[in-house]
């Protein structure tokens, strides 16, 4: 990830993005990921040396996102460009593919798709038909999105896709953002944050207390709702989510403890742990040899998730002094 001017990490995923465009035989493909991982750093990676047109689409209706496309086509022609539709961006597209070589990044993909209904269709077509010898790349913020983008049957780019995923980086990673931190706090840190470069890019720090004080602990700091952030962005009915995890958190880990001290009915609980499995927020405990304990015992697999509910939401005094709540909280920190 690019910190101070420098890009950390990730040497593995921008060498088997290349492998991808580079092989004849695949054409496109899904970053996948969960928020904060660092796809779209990593997509610019990749394409900084590559003759490429990147659009990020936004939050919106699907003609600003039209307007969008024009602007940075006008930018990539050196002139005005307008599309009435997709479908005049697409015949753009191909005429450029026509001609030589290069890279499409649709980032935040579900944005258009979902407000257009057709943009799948059309970009199917693309890949299908038009695309030659270039490569596109998909990309967006939710995992369950993108992965039903591509992976869903029903869906119109099903089976033309490749999926790609990005994980969390390691520790050795971790370490070169916060260099000054000793081994002890940077074990801490990592616990806390995991490998999210979200967590530890532009967030200098003297200590692990000065990193929890100035950007989890303080009113309105980057961090301070972060655990409930990541259900909302993500998930529906989140009041059953975090009554949940605080089940979890609570050592409620069997799906019967957990179904009656949230008063959810045990299949619709199943339903939601296996959506917080599947987005890796949520795991279950095996024994050696990975096989299958009955009844599955679950825990908190994401470290800022598990740090919100296993230490902040368990704090009984109040306080707004990040000091104190810090003082509060050490004798729950290795």
């Amino acid at each position: 990830m690019i910190h101070m001017g420098r890009f950390i990490g990730r040497e593995k995923e921008i060498h088997d993005l290349i492998d991808m465009i580079d092989d004849p035989k695949i054409r496109s493909c899904a970053i996948i990921g969960r928020r904060r991982i660092g796809k779209t750093a990593l997509i610019k990676e990749l394409i900084k040396d590559m003759d490429a047109i990147y659009i990020q689409f936004i939050k919106s209706s699907s003609e600003v996102n039209l307007l969008k496309i024009a602007s940075v086509m006008s930018d990539y022609h050196g002139k005005e460009t307008y599309y009435e539709n997709p479908m005049e961006f697409f015949k753009d597209l191909s005429t450029i593919t026509k001609k030589k070589r290069i890279v499409i990044v649709f980032d935040e993909y579900p944005y258009m798709s979902d407000k257009d209904g057709v943009f799948s269709s059309i970009t199917q077509d693309f890949i299908d038909n038009y695309i030659h010898d270039s490569f596109l790349i998909l990309s967006g913020s939710s995992v369950k999105m993108m992965e039903s983008e591509v992976s869903d049957y029903s869906k119109p780019l099903y089976g033309r896709v490749r999926k790609y995923y990005v994980h969390e980086m390691p520790y050795d990673s971790m370490k070169e953002f916060h260099p000054n931190l000793d081994d002890v706090d940077s074990l801490r840190l990592y616990l806390t944050t995991g490998g999210i470069p979200y967590y530890l890019d532009d967030t200098p720090a003297e200590s692990y207390k000065d990193y929890l004080t100035r950007y989890v602990l303080e009113d309105n700091s980057i961090l301070n709702t972060e655990g409930t952030n990541i259900i909302n962005r993500e998930l529906k009915n989140q009041d059953e989510i975090i009554s949940i995890l605080d089940a979890i958190a609570y050592g409620r880990n069997h799906i019967k403890e957990i179904s009656d001290i949230t008063g959810i009915e045990r299949n619709r609980c199943s339903a939601h742990l296996a959506i917080l499995e599947s987005l890796n927020l949520v795991s279950k405990h095996n024994p050696m040899a990975n096989a299958p304990r009955k009844p599955a015992i679950y825990y908190i697999k994401d470290n800022m998730l598990a740090f919100h509910f296993h230490i902040l939401r368990m704090l009984t005094t109040k306080s707004k002094d990040p000091e104190k709540i810090y003082g509060n909280i050490l004798p729950n920190i290795l």
